[in-house]
């Protein structure tokens, strides 16, 4: 399987793994060797580019190495906490693409909502980080402080919700000197009550990316993980 994998030969590859995991699977002493069949069959499903996802082989992977080897810092370890991040960057992708805008009544749930989606980002990838893998660790981080980052621009750019009847009503019968007035204090007073929000997200991104720029140094690591860490730092504080 190795031969065909390093010679390129996809297809043959992709079968001598499954067969050697569909043989073995059950067999604690093959653990280590199950987990590298399993990640090779997800790298090879990507160059293959199948319609279907890796995300079978990388849960497969983590599967494996939970159940026959569960040893952090091993290089089951790496494949297992490789596998573990790429799930979640699926998820991330979406997450990107957040918006946050509505009436005053569904805002606040709608802000609520995409603060829990940031918690349980942070949760998930400080999992990957209990494989104690120092290059994954990193790349950890620095997303966890990339969602905050993400959820912060998101507030950022809520427009300011619709007034209410009562409001729009009685703003009719001003002047259009007096209307835009009330308009641009509201919005006005819009902003500075989603400021704390937004500083606290970003006062919690700047700080998990600091921590991925420390991991970097005390593992020695320069990598793309490490230059968009120190990217995204020097855009807060430059």
């Amino acid at each position: 399987a190795d031969m065909n994998y390093r010679a390129k030969n996809w297809k043959n590859a992709m079968g001598a793994y499954e067969a050697f995991i569909r043989k073995y699977e059950s067999v604690p002493e093959a653990g280590p060797w199950l987990v590298k069949a399993s990640f090779r069959t997800a790298e090879v499903d990507l160059r293959l580019r199948k319609l279907r996802t890796p995300k079978e082989a990388w849960a497969r992977t983590i599967d494996l190495y939970a159940r026959l080897v569960n040893e952090p810092g091993s290089m089951s370890a790496e494949y297992a906490a490789h596998s573990q991040f790429m799930l979640i960057e699926k998820d991330m992708r979406e997450f990107e693409t957040i918006k946050i805008a509505g009436p005053q009544k569904s805002l606040d749930a709608k802000i609520k909502a995409g603060a829990e989606q940031v918690k349980a980002f942070e949760e998930r990838y400080r999992d990957v980080q209990k494989y104690r893998r120092p290059e994954w660790s990193l790349a950890a981080e620095f997303r966890i402080g990339y969602a905050y980052e993400v959820y912060a621009k998101a507030l950022l750019n809520i427009p300011p919700p619709p007034l209410d009847a009562k409001t729009t009503k009685l703003l009719k019968t001003l002047s259009k000197e007096d209307r835009d007035l009330v308009l641009v204090e509201y919005e006005d007073k819009f902003r500075a009550a989603m400021e704390q929000y937004v500083t606290g997200a970003e006062e919690k991104a700047k700080a998990e990316y600091k921590i991925a720029i420390d991991l970097s140094r005390q593992g020695n690591i320069s990598n793309e993980w490490t230059l968009l860490a120190i990217e995204r730092m020097n855009a807060y504080d430059p």
